[in-house]
């Protein structure tokens, strides 16, 4: 029996994580259930499966749940200290998002847990120092999103007691390439919001929708790939694959490509991470290949797909350039859905504080603390 603690339980991951704990009683349990400010969820989160701690990362919502809360769990605030949490916890799942994030992840490297990893900034923002507490308190990360995941899985087994990077000739990211894939350039001039959140495959929140649309999701999954696997930017590539089947894939140095495969449905990863190493049989369904049509790739157009080169720079940049474009993408990606600036503009905004931020050397060296991480994620943020 697993006991999983969940930091971002009300959010799309967290709830089909608690929805897999839920139908397998046999081999997990709730340990800890926090989100940001659903008290309402996260209480009968609490309440149905017997967690133990339960708290919210909004100071004056977590303030209201303490006073009102009358359940068995603990109430316990989950920006201070988490270690009585972390020992009661064999996985620790975070899928919150921001610097919240980052700190429940370090926290938890901290005391050598597994995490199980689905928040893009902590690995886009501070992947180098996430990498560091990784190595020096033996923790373990496992990655949640599908197409690391997909990765993941495809490396088992390659130079088992070596170093996979020695027979792997590059990493492949594959996208849906979102709603605009057939769009010309001049045509994504005319991109409103309501086109923007119709994603052809995948359904998911609304900012997640807009990166994916614009394929920045992309981008910031290409510098996770470099901070999970640790390959050199050049051997991270993508492409678009429109059927969203093939989810990655691994090609190595003699010419052989391994692909991973699967419905697009965010609970066979998590699955994975929650049952690695081992595998149990599904309850969600399985991909029935005599329906597949056809499985197409084609290479995504840089100059269209503006934000998918923005990240390759940002990653070649190193240092604070990653937060800086992350942090700027997301104010940007609020400013579009108020309808503040053209979709066409989110890339312009990012690029324009990249190279604000960037070129002032704000703690940007290779070796950047997470004070610099912090400083430079709020100067990208400003209005």
């Amino acid at each position: 029996m697993k006991r999983i603690a969940v930091f971002g339980s009300t959010g799309s991951i967290g709830t089909q994580t608690v929805d897999i704990i839920k139908k397998y009683p046999e081999l997990f349990s709730l340990t800890a259930c926090f989100a940001y400010k659903n008290a309402q969820l996260v209480k009968a989160q609490a309440d149905e499966h017997g967690a133990g701690y339960v708290g919210l990362f909004d100071a004056d919502s977590h303030s209201d749940l303490k006073k009102s809360y009358c359940g068995k769990a603990c109430v316990i605030d989950p920006t201070g200290d988490l270690s009585e949490v972390f020992a009661q916890s064999d996985i620790v799942v975070v899928s919150i998002s921001g610097f919240a994030g980052i700190g429940v992840t370090l926290s938890a490297l901290k005391c050598a847990k597994t995490v199980a990893i689905a928040t893009k900034e902590v690995l886009v923002s501070a992947g180098e120092i996430v990498n560091d507490y990784v190595k020096k308190y033996n923790g373990k990360l496992i990655p949640i999103d599908s197409e690391h995941s997909a990765i993941w899985q495809c490396l088992q087994g390659i130079n088992v007691g070596g170093d996979y990077r020695d027979h792997v000739h590059r990493l492949i990211l594959t996208a849906s390439g979102g709603p605009f894939r057939t769009f010309e350039k001049k045509d994504m001039e005319n991109v409103t919001v309501e086109m923007a959140l119709k994603h052809p495959n995948w359904s998911m929140g609304a900012k997640i929708t807009i990166d994916s649309a614009s394929m920045m999701n992309k981008g910031l999954e290409v510098i996770e790939a470099q901070r999970l696997y640790n390959v050199g930017v050049d051997k991270i590539d993508v492409l678009i694959h429109p059927q969203s089947i093939v989810h990655s894939m691994v090609e190595c140095v003699d010419g052989n490509i391994i692909a991973q495969l699967g419905n697009a449905d965010m609970r066979h990863p998590i699955l994975y991470a929650l049952t690695y190493p081992d595998r149990v049989d599904t309850r969600f369904g399985r991909l029935d290949l005599t329906k597949l049509s056809g499985l197409t790739f084609e290479k995504p157009d840089m100059e269209k797909f503006s934000c998918l080169a923005l990240a390759y720079e940002a990653l070649r940049m190193g240092g604070i350039a990653p937060c800086v474009l992350n942090a700027a993408n997301e104010r940007a990606v609020e400013l579009f859905l108020a309808k503040q600036i053209k979709f066409t503009e989110i890339s312009t905004f990012v690029h324009g504080r990249m190279i604000e931020l960037c070129d002032n050397n704000i703690g940007d060296s290779a070796g950047c603390t997470l004070d610099d991480i912090m400083r430079a994620d709020k100067l990208a943020r400003r209005a």
